[in-house]
C-alpha cells in the first residue's frame, strides 16, 4: 500500500502485520483495534487517524506525521523512528 491515498479508509480490526504505508496518506482513518505489528509508516500522514486499541510493536513510524492522531503514548513504546515532536496525540 506504499505511496496511496488512503484517507478515510476503515481498518477497525484489521490484521496488518509488515504492512507497508510508507509515503501514504492515512488521514482522518479508522485504525482502532487494528494490528500494526512491524508495519511501516515511514513518511506517511496519519492525520486526524484514530489509533485506540491498535498494536504498533516493532512498527516503524520514521519521519510520519502524525498531528493530530487519538492514540495513547504507551502504544509507541516499542515503535522504531519514532517522534515525539512529529505527533500530537489526544488520548482515548
Amino acid at each position: 500500500m506504499s505511496n496511496y491515498d488512503l484517507t478515510d479508509i476503515n481498518l477497525e480490526g484489521s490484521i496488518c502485520k509488515g504492512c507497508s504505508f510508507r509515503g501514504s496518506m492515512v488521514a482522518w482513518a479508522n485504525l482502532k483495534s487494528a494490528d500494526f505489528t512491524d508495519a511501516d509508516f515511514t513518511n506517511a500522514i496519519l492525520s486526524e487517524s484514530d489509533l485506540r486499541g491498535a498494536t504498533l510493536t516493532r512498527a516503524n513510524f520514521t519521519n510520519a506525521y502524525l498531528v493530530p492522531v487519538t492514540a495513547s503514548p504507551r502504544q509507541f513504546s516499542e515503535c522504531t523512528g519514532w517522534d515525539a515532536s512529529n505527533a500530537i496525540l489526544y488520548s482515548p
